[in-house]
């Protein structure tokens, strides 16, 4: 991810839950780019990335983990390009009625003709 450094947007990294009934859809792992930088989650500044620099974004949840608490949690590690990763373990989903994970996506929350960029991303399944 990529914030424009001449024209920086907030950005909206999350994942969907649609398979509740009676509900559009619930929040799991969430989190905002703002634009001057602070990587939001849950309202608490985690992290600051400078705008016209990569940011490396890593999310790790487990859905099929016996332990409750552990279910609804997740990892996020943030690694901006040149330095060490920053990890955050044990985050709250947005919403703790979040089980499945049927959909990801970017959205622009911020002003009009910002910018930001998304390359290279990698989705992966991986059993235990």
């Amino acid at each position: 991810l990529l914030n424009s450094a001449e024209h920086p947007a907030e950005c909206h990294l999350g994942l969907r839950d649609y398979t509740k009934k009676g509900r559009e859809y619930l929040d799991g792992p969430s989190l905002i780019v703002k634009a001057d930088g602070a990587v939001v989650v849950s309202g608490k500044t985690l992290a600051t990335v400078p705008p016209g620099k990569w940011l490396h974004v890593e999310i790790q949840l487990d859905l099929g983990s016996k332990d409750a608490a552990a279910s609804k949690t997740y990892r996020l590690a943030l690694t901006v390009a040149g330095a060490k990763p920053q990890v955050f373990d044990a985050l709250p989903y947005a919403n703790p009625e979040f089980s499945q994970f049927t959909w990801f996506g970017f959205s622009s929350v911020g002003k009009a003709g910002s910018v930001f960029y998304v390359d290279n991303i990698h989705l992966d399944q991986s059993a235990k």
